[in-house]
């Protein structure tokens, strides 16, 4: 049995919505659904699409662009696509962190504080001052990790985050990931 207390802090919870908004769940996840993350990519390109339709259909009643406007249409597609797609980085952040602050605000962290995660046998148990939630090996989808923490993910919404400095050195950690990963090999 593993069994881990650290503190979770709003930096944690921020760095993995950065490692998931930016790809890092993108490399062979999929939860149980067989859903993936949405690509920035495909929001961006969606929304200017709708830019574009939705006004002239709500004016018009069906989308049609005259004949003149289409090169002006596609260069303002375009131009919109490009610089969005070098600052949607920055825009995620800065929401991110806009979303944190407002919560904190009204008093409903986003983020648990002072967690304590047991690893058992069939299962893993996270406690904090907000819940308790038992997860059964079966029921998780992944074990990622990069360079700040280990994530496990139960599903596209759901995760726990388990950051390095949880752990007291390098071996437990080790020890950590191989007994969590041997577990949900053999449970799935």
């Amino acid at each position: 049995m593993h069994i881990l207390k650290y503190t979770l802090e709003d930096a944690d919870c921020l760095e993995f919505n950065k490692f998931i908004g930016f790809g890092g769940m993108q490399s062979g996840y999929k939860n149980k659904a067989k859903q993936r993350p949405i690509s920035p990519h495909k929001v961006i390109f969606f929304n200017l699409i709708h830019l574009i339709i939705v006004p002239n259909v709500a004016i018009i009643g069906y989308f049609t662009v005259p004949a003149e406007r289409f090169p002006i249409t596609l260069a303002v597609l375009f131009a919109l696509w490009i610089a969005l797609f070098f600052t949607w980085k920055t825009v995620y952040v800065a929401t991110l962190k806009l979303g944190m602050k407002t919560a904190e605000k009204v008093g409903v962290p986003l983020c648990s504080k002072n967690i304590k995660l047991e690893l058992g046998e069939d299962g893993l148990v996270e406690s904090s001052e907000l819940s308790e939630t038992k997860v059964a090996y079966a029921n998780i989808a992944k074990v990622l990790e990069d360079s700040n923490a280990i994530y496990i993910l139960i599903n596209t919404i759901q995760v726990f985050i388990v950051p390095h400095r949880a752990f007291e050195n390098e071996q437990q950690k080790t020890d950590f990931l191989s007994f969590i990963r041997e577990k949900v090999q053999n449970h799935n």
